[in-house]
């Protein structure tokens, strides 16, 4: 009776725990991983999206070569978690310097 009471927490984990094990423990979950990610971020309903929720998506998007998405993802990790400011400004150059650094769909290949 007195569990309706109780404070909801501050945060909506959603399936963040259950997918994360699973994940950790076999790889090829990541598609479930990714979709509980996402899931913990549309579900936001009133309470914040935990610390890192954001960071975790990005994460799993720049290595899939999303870095337009990552960046994005990136910059809102940061605007929620000002704490989380100085890795997530590393993530992003990362990611500035990746793109400065792959050749331009104007440039001409080199011929031998």
């Amino acid at each position: 009776m007195l569990a309706g009471c109780a404070p909801k927490g501050l945060y909506n984990w959603g399936s963040y725990s259950q997918a994360t094990n699973k994940y950790y423990r076999d790889p090829a979950q990541q598609a479930a991983y990714r979709e509980a990610l996402q899931g913990v971020i549309a579900e936001e309903q009133g309470q914040r999206v935990p610390p890192g929720i954001y960071a975790e998506l990005g994460y799993l998007e720049m290595a899939a070569g999303n870095t337009a998405e990552a960046k994005r993802l990136f910059l809102a990790e940061k605007a929620r978690w000002p704490e989380s400011g100085p890795f997530m400004d590393r993530m992003i150059r990362k990611i500035d310097d990746g793109a400065a650094a792959a050749p331009s769909a104007k440039t001409a290949p080199a011929t031998s």
